[in-house]
């Protein structure tokens, strides 16, 4: 069936925003947990925050999000290249935290729908007791995307992808594909954007990378060219 085909009985923005219902649903059972885990917190924010807003099973979903033009990965879930994407964009994520930028505003995150159940476990006190070490930072999500990044690093690995060296760090110098410059920051939607070292390579960059309007694919690159 073709998506064009698809007749929903709901306005394309509701199906495009169903994801919230249940990740807001997880959140309300799980904020009820008489012993909440940090592991299931985790599990939920991936399962429902993440991969239920960019990645729905749903066709119709799907083309909702089209439709609204919202980010959206319509390829298997279980393609590692969705899991590489995710990595990198927690890691954006993290950094814009870092630097105290706004994530929410980024409407190509993939990640950018975790933090209202972030926000709502630190407002009702279940944060402290998942993340004591953090009660005393400014920036305590922080901590969280420490785990989704290393919860996303398990799923890669389980679908026989290496992830030592990754995320690569910000400011290391190397080389790609014949390309020498600076890894200069990650995209929201999961990509690595290389500052180029002199105009030629800045070419040769534009055009290896125009199809990924600049950006690097996570899996294209190789941490260990990069020091």
């Amino acid at each position: 069936m073709e998506l064009s085909e698809l007749n929903s009985n709901r306005p394309p923005n509701e199906k495009a925003n169903v994801w919230k219902t249940r990740l807001n649903t997880s959140l309300d059972t799980f904020f009820a947990v008489r012993e909440p885990t940090r592991e299931l917190f985790v599990d939920i924010l991936l399962t429902n925050g993440i991969l239920d807003h960019i990645a729905p099973t749903d066709l119709e979903e799907i083309a909702a999000r089209k439709a609204e033009q919202r980010p959206v990965w319509d390829k298997s879930r279980d393609d590692p290249h969705l899991y590489w994407k995710i990595l990198y964009s927690a890691a954006a994520a993290k950094e814009a935290v870092e630097k105290q930028w706004s994530v929410v505003a980024d409407n190509g995150s993939y990640v950018r729908g975790i933090f209202p159940g972030i926000y709502e476990a630190i407002n009702n006190g279940i944060f402290a007791k998942l993340y004591p070490e953090a009660t005393k930072s400014k920036q305590p999500a922080i901590f969280v995307l420490d785990d989704i990044i290393d919860k996303v690093k398990q799923e890669l690995e389980m679908r026989n992808q290496s992830t030592v060296g990754h995320p690569i760090k910000c400011g290391l110098k190397g080389e790609w594909r014949g390309v020498k410059g600076t890894i200069d920051r990650y995209s929201g939607d999961g990509a690595i954007l290389l500052y180029a070292s002199s105009y030629d390579d800045h070419t040769r960059l534009y055009d290896k990378t125009k199809e990924n309007r600049g950006g690097i694919m996570p899996w294209e690159i190789d941490p260990s060219s990069f020091k």
